[in-house]
């Protein structure tokens, strides 16, 4: 029978396909500190991962609890988060099944961590749950994967490394290893984007609340976006576009609570792709239009959904990615950072009325490996054992947070670093 006892984490949602991968780098990262279980609702199936678990880690885990509790089911829920300190939630898509597990972890005083790339529910979450969240002392982060804490934490770390007053940073990201005759991506992913793009107009209604009530102030110099396609010069001159949701808004959200708990000047930001060919990028327009289009009608979201390999162009599939392909996968990010010297910006008492030309530029990048599970899976992780041995280098008594706005004041992006990433500044001019 399931374990009964408390437990320091608890991986939600642990049967699929990101849930597994989390488990196995909790057993390699944890080293027997904490205490753990698994959850969700077929007790067999659990049982099969912590057999397979063991089988890749080297390490009996069979005998870890197991907790039976679904998203439809609230007391389940609230009898899973009274086990846990922390909940890393690993049941997607977000904007379906998260926000149950959130208001149970508030509502029973645990910390949550997810994986989520989703902005509506991310957004959604901050601006109904942060004052309960606060007062309660639970930590809600959203957003501990790969290309979110890569840019999120990644400004944070290139702002700390220069030597001035930053004004703006541009991210470009190309990925290596993926793009061959194998999918991508898992269908969870691909859901997610799916009612993303379906809930468009709802999603800016709560950007626009939320937004309104972040006191953005308005900078100079404005940082201008790129053309839609345009040549990178940090990767050979390759073709980059605007990178879609929800990089920019997680940024956003990091720089805007610096501003107004830390008082720090708020950095701008622009995220962009660097696509392997032209070709690329036709069929990368091609599948914003099928899905565009196709998300208005509920026919067309159900043909989306069953078919996912077609109108991905091969991308995301039921199957996922193979191991190999996880293992064998890369990504890089290349910051140019524009500020201004020391000298220039010690003219200005408010950092914020700096509006002369810049004068300093830095370029840098971050670096790694088997980035699609294998590092979100070890950034989700982290994630949970930062609020585990750091809470109190962390904002307030608990919230809801991006990366950036809860881990900057702690090891946690060192950590990332000794756990598969690099991070070096190229040139300074």
């Amino acid at each position: 029978m399931p374990d009964s006892g408390k437990v320091d984490v608890i991986i939600f949602g642990a049967t699929a396909f990101t849930g597994k991968c989390v488990v196995r780098e909790f057993i390699s990262l944890n080293e027997n500190k904490y205490s753990w279980a698994i959850a969700g609702r077929n007790e067999n199936k659990l049982r099969e991962v912590l057999e397979w678990a063991s089988v890749k880690s080297g390490h009996d885990v069979t005998k870890i609890p197991i907790i039976i509790c679904s998203c439809e089911d609230a007391a389940s829920l609230n009898k899973m988060a009274r086990r846990g300190r922390v909940i890393i939630n690993c049941c997607g898509p977000y904007r379906l099944y998260g926000e149950p597990v959130v208001k149970a972890c508030i509502e029973n005083g645990t910390h949550h961590v997810d994986v989520t790339a989703e902005p509506e529910y991310m957004e959604s979450i901050q601006l109904y749950y942060h004052k309960a969240a606060e007062k309660n002392g639970s930590y809600i982060i959203s957003a501990c994967a790969f290309e979110s804490v890569c840019c999120d934490l990644g400004v944070i770390h290139v702002v700390n490394n220069f030597p001035g007053e930053v004004n703006s940073v541009e991210s470009f990201l190309k990925v290596r290893g993926v793009w061959n005759a194998e999918p991508a991506g898992n269908i969870g992913t691909w859901q997610s984007i799916v009612y993303a793009v379906a809930n468009e107009q709802n999603m800016i209604r709560i950007r626009k609340r939320l937004h309104s009530s972040l006191n953005e102030p308005k900078l100079e110099p404005r940082l201008k976006s790129r053309f839609v396609v345009h040549r990178c010069e940090l990767f050979n001159k390759k073709f980059a576009v605007p990178l879609p949701e929800p990089d920019q808004s997680v940024v956003f959200r990091t720089q805007m609570f610096l501003r107004n708990y830390y008082k720090q000047r708020p950095v701008q930001y622009k995220a962009y792709f660097v696509c392997p060919s032209l070709i690329f990028i036709i069929g990368f327009f091609l599948m914003g239009f099928f899905l565009y289009v196709f998300c208005k009608f509920d026919f067309g979201r159900h043909l989306l959904l069953k078919y996912p390999e077609f109108f991905s162009f091969g991308i995301f599939s039921s199957k996922g990615p193979s191991e190999e392909a996880i293992v064998k996968s890369s990504v890089c990010f290349k910051f140019i950072v524009r500020g201004w010297t020391k000298e220039i910006a010690s003219k200005f008492e408010n950092k914020e009325e700096i509006n002369v030309p810049t004068n300093k530029v830095l370029v840098a990048e971050m670096y790694c490996k088997n980035f699609g599970y294998g590092f979100t899976s070890k950034a989700a992780v982290n994630g949970a054992f930062t609020i585990l041995k750091e809470s109190d280098k962390m904002p307030s008594r608990g919230g809801v947070y991006t990366p950036g706005g809860a881990f900057s004041r702690t090891s946690y992006f060192d950590q990332l670093l000794k756990d598969g990433a690099s991070f070096k500044i190229l040139r300074e001019t």
